[in-house]
């Protein structure tokens, strides 16, 4: 594999799935003596990308209306995408002035599903998140919508995000990156 090209990391995605299907293999089929080991391949160290103050500012500054308002709350919240898919209204406390993260918007089933935690997290809202959420604010629904009224797709909001870093005259990045930067 790696003379084919691929990377160590993908080399020991793979390893980890083979390692799974033996696991199983043995089990499902009580195949007798011991699972065959594959040795993991060492990596460096993954690379953690995010903003500085100045892209950040930058960012919002190219941007505007609802993609304005997804990033500042990324920005400010370290919320992850599904997560900011699925907010619902309920799940701001306006009175503490906390937003409750419940919920994660799975594209491929269309539901709301558990954070990847599986736990609730509170998250105190700054003064400027609050203010732009509290000027639309709904009794029920998502938080985030596209103009249609529907939720986001994962693939909207990537091509939201790329067009924002394209006018901002930034890099390309990710959502995740803008949970990097709130870390």
């Amino acid at each position: 594999l790696a003379k084919d090209g691929l990377s160590r990391k993908t080399i020991n995605n793979r390893l980890c799935i083979l390692n799974t299907c033996l696991t199983m293999a043995y089990e499902w089929l009580y195949l007798d003596g011991a699972k065959p080991k594959a040795r993991r391949l060492k990596c460096p160290p993954p690379k953690t990308d995010y903003l500085t103050p100045e892209e950040c500012s930058l960012l919002l500054a190219s941007s505007s209306g609802m993609i304005y308002e997804l990033i500042l709350t990324a920005l400010r919240t370290g919320m992850r995408q599904g997560e900011l898919k699925g907010l619902q209204w309920e799940s701001i406390d306006w009175r503490s002035g906390n937003l409750v993260v419940r919920h994660s918007r799975c594209d491929y089933r269309k539901i709301l599903d558990t954070p990847k935690s599986n736990k609730e997290r509170h998250i105190p809202l700054d003064r400027e998140v609050s203010m732009i959420l509290l000027k639309r604010k709904k009794q029920s629904g998502y938080v985030f919508t596209r103009e249609d009224g529907q939720p986001f797709h994962a693939r909207d909001m990537t091509k939201l995000l790329t067009e924002a870093c394209k006018a901002a005259g930034l890099r390309r990045i990710t959502w995740h990156v803008l949970r990097h930067t709130f870390a």
